[in-house]
C-alpha cells in the first residue's frame, strides 16, 4: 500500500509587501483563490515545519498573493520568511471531480498494462494544449503516455498503480 503525501505546498514566499508584515507569495496551486477558503497555513523551512499561522487577510495582485498572517507584523519579520514554503495538510486539498487527480498523487505510480505487463514508474507530467502527457520511466527507457481515456484505464492511488491500454506503437 502506498502512503499518500502528508503535506502539500500551495505557495512560496518571495518577499515582503509593504511595512505591516504582509507576505508576497508565488502560488503553487492551479486555484489561487483557494487561499480564501483557508483559516491557516503551515510555514516550512528546509522541509521542517516552523509553525501554523492563522490567515488575517488575503489579497490578489497580478499573479501573486498578498498574505497577512497573524503574528507577522513588520516588514523585517516578513522579509525573514523569504524562500519558505506555505503548506497545508493533504486532507485540506480541494475535492476533485471523479477521474481527476493531483499531479503530486500521480508522480511515482507504478504503471502496468491491462495484461499486467510492467511498464515503469510515472516520473513527470508534461502539460500540453490537447492533454497532459505522462513520462513513464523503466530501467532502460522513457515512454510518453498521453493522458487520455482511451489509454488510461485505471488509477489506484491506494495501491500506487496506474493501468494503461497498450495501443499499437505506444511504447515504440
Amino acid at each position: 500500500m502506498r502512503e499518500l503525501q502528508k503535506w502539500v505546498s500551495i505557495g512560496q514566499v518571495i518577499g515582503a509587501h509593504g511595512i505591516k508584515g504582509e507576505l508576497k507569495v508565488y502560488p503553487l496551486t492551479d486555484n489561487p483563490k483557494r487561499y480564501d477558503l483557508l483559516e491557516s497555513v503551515w510555514i516550512f523551512s528546509s522541509q521542517s515545519a516552523c509553525g501554523n499561522f492563522f490567515i488575517e487577510k488575503v489579497r490578489y495582485l497580478k499573479n501573486k498573493i498578498i498574505l497577512k498572517l497573524k503574528g507577522i507584523d513588520c516588514r523585517t519579520e516578513a522579509e525573514n520568511l523569504k524562500g519558505v514554503e506555505l503548506k497545508i495538510k493533504r486532507e485540506q486539498c480541494l475535492t476533485l471531480p471523479i477521474d481527476h487527480y493531483y499531479y503530486f498523487d500521480l508522480i511515482g505510480l507504478f504503471v502496468k498494462s491491462t495484461e499486467g505487463v510492467p511498464i515503469g514508474r510515472l516520473v513527470d507530467i508534461l502539460e500540453m494544449p490537447a492533454n497532459d502527457v505522462y513520462i513513464v520511466a523503466s530501467e532502460e527507457k522513457e515512454f510518453l503516455i498521453p493522458a487520455i481515456k482511451q489509454i488510461i484505464k485505471a488509477v489506484d492511488l491506494k495501491n500506487g498503480t496506474m493501468t494503461i491500454e497498450l495501443l499499437d506503437g505506444l511504447l515504440d
